[in-house]
């Protein structure tokens, strides 16, 4: 483990990770983010003179980071539902801001959260255009009914399946609520979502989409589950028996979101199969802070990084090792506006241009050890 970010668990073996073109096994850069949020302050500050919008000064220091991910993956807590725009608690973004997230590198986004039926039908499909439009592939939702609950994506040879869900808030008349929004039952087969009240029932249909999925050709499968209590910096239950189901059911990787702020990571063991899990990746880039919420957790997020060797003669995971690069969103006030900058905590974060700029070192200094305090209790569960 390192100071600012490392190495959280690894499986190992001496097999190639040559491209499958020339060798048996394929290598692979997974990443990872958490929530990508658009309040209206960070709205108003990326309102340029002309009146277009352009969110890409956010990612300036991750993009490097992001662009090296064979597959990386955000999840976009917020609709494109068109002007007028709109932050908490009803969110329509810019359009702009799916075009920065294609510009980082970014090429799946999640769309399962509990902010996406906030403008309704219209704007749930609405944001499924915008991200389809941006060269962004959606998981979580679909415009059709008989669309694939599940994406399928190819990476050096390797088919990878995403599946995204989120909670759900209640059952109101026989209708499924999001966020307290009622989800008529035509629209409910939009949506990949889940509740807790029998959540051992409702998990059952998440194991039915991956085996279509592994029947649609996947190799790899990817769950990506919005859940758990908010700003809450311990996994619940169930979150737990999430994870524990996801794995069992067949799942390879398991990311999580929703709480804000930064959970702890396990490394499932399942007889000689290991299955990471992020239970919460924190906040890629929002408003909330300090100064609005009396806490600074929801400023800090990771990079979750999994590198893996797929063997195509096993068809299975030969290797695998999970990693995180720490990240903090600096906010600060310049040329008559305020910037949000995302800041990857790496080894020589104070010599970063927003950092410098902002004078806020001591403040990323405390992110940084509250994550790696976190981080440093991850532990193997069998």
């Amino acid at each position: 483990m390192s100071g600012c970010g490392g190495i959280l668990a690894s499986k190992q073996n001496n097999n190639p990770s040559e491209p499958p073109q020339t060798q048996a096994s394929a290598n692979l850069n997974i990443y990872a983010v958490g929530d990508v949020m658009c309040h209206e302050p960070q709205q108003k500050s990326a309102l340029k003179a002309d009146g277009e919008y352009d969110f890409t000064e956010n990612y300036v220091y991750v993009k490097p980071i992001i662009k090296q991910a064979d597959l990386a993956i955000c999840n976009v807590e917020m609709t494109f539902a068109g002007a007028p725009y709109s932050g908490y608690p009803k969110f329509s973004a810019p359009d702009a801001v799916a075009a920065a997230l294609k510009d980082v590198g970014f090429k799946i986004a999640v769309t399962a959260n509990n902010h996406m039926f906030d403008n309704g039908a219209v704007g749930l499909k609405r944001t499924i255009e915008v991200l389809n439009d941006a060269g962004l592939e959606v998981a979580g939702s679909v415009s059709d009914e008989n669309e694939k609950k599940y994406v399928l994506t190819e990476v050096k040879g390797v088919k990878i399946a995403v599946i995204a869900a989120t909670y759900e808030s209640g059952v109101f008349d026989s209708s499924v609520a999001i966020n307290g929004i009622s989800i008529s039952s035509g629209n409910q087969s939009l949506i990949n979502s889940f509740g807790y009240k029998d959540l051992e029932k409702d998990l059952e249909k998440y194991q039915a989409i991956i085996k279509q999925a592994r029947d649609g050709g996947a190799q790899i499968v990817i769950c990506y589950f919005h859940t758990g209590d908010e700003y809450k910096r311990e996994p619940g239950e169930f979150q737990k028996e999430i994870a524990a189901s996801l794995a069992a059911f067949g799942a390879d990787i398991i990311f999580m979101s929703h709480p804000h702020v930064l959970e702890k990571f396990e490394m499932l063991k399942l007889g000689n199969k290991e299955v990471p899990v992020y239970y919460s990746l924190g906040n890629f880039i929002s408003n909330q802070r300090e100064d609005i919420m009396g806490q600074r957790y929801s400023e800090e997020g990771i990079i979750a990084q999994i590198n893996l060797t797929y063997d195509f003669k096993s068809q299975k995971i030969a290797e695998i090792h999970a990693g995180y690069i720490p990240t903090w969103v600096d906010k600060y006030y310049d040329n008559q506006r305020y910037t949000y900058i995302i800041v990857p905590l790496t080894e020589d974060f104070e010599h970063n241009p927003a950092i410098q700029e902002s004078r806020h070192s001591g403040q990323a200094e405390k992110a940084l050890q509250d994550i790696n305090e976190v981080l440093t209790s991850s532990q193997t569960t069998k």
